[in-house]
């Protein structure tokens, strides 16, 4: 049986960490995780991108063009997000702009929009579904 134990890196020699947020996603590919977006102590929607590298245990902030569009129609804390064999796959999510509202319509706070991006380039493309199965929409550009 294989036994795993925690490692506390906060004294690794990184150059870049990433501040301190709630509500991010990370993602697992190769040797590297990625941290993106979440919100700050205040609240405040973060939309940066990180990747940590378990090899050298060092962050590096990414600055890709466009990465954030397809978190534009739902806030990242309530999409979901998967890394599957065509790539990071984010699903659905609800408004949350600026801040979380009190009440919720049936139907018009949520979202059920499928984006997928491709790890290494890191470039999204929206992908469309319907009664037929899974239809690969072209990049999208802003």
């Amino acid at each position: 049986m294989r036994k795993y134990v925690w490692t506390n890196i906060t004294d690794a020699a990184a150059t870049t960490w990433p501040q301190r947020r709630y509500s991010a996603k990370t993602v697992a590919f190769s040797k590297s995780f990625f941290l993106f977006q979440g919100r700050d102590r205040n609240d405040k929607k973060l939309s940066d991108l990180f990747r940590f590298d378990t090899i050298t245990q060092e962050w590096t902030q990414l600055e890709p063009i466009a990465f954030n569009f397809p978190f534009d129609t739902a806030n990242l804390a309530g999409s979901s997000i998967v890394l599957s064999k065509w790539g990071v796959l984010r699903y659905g999510g609800y408004l949350r702009q600026p801040f979380m509202a009190t009440t919720f319509v049936h139907g018009q706070s949520y979202v059920s929009d499928v984006y997928m991006a491709d790890p290494v380039t890191l470039r999204w493309r929206r992908v469309y579904v319907d009664k037929d199965g899974l239809q690969s929409g072209g990049v999208v550009q802003r």
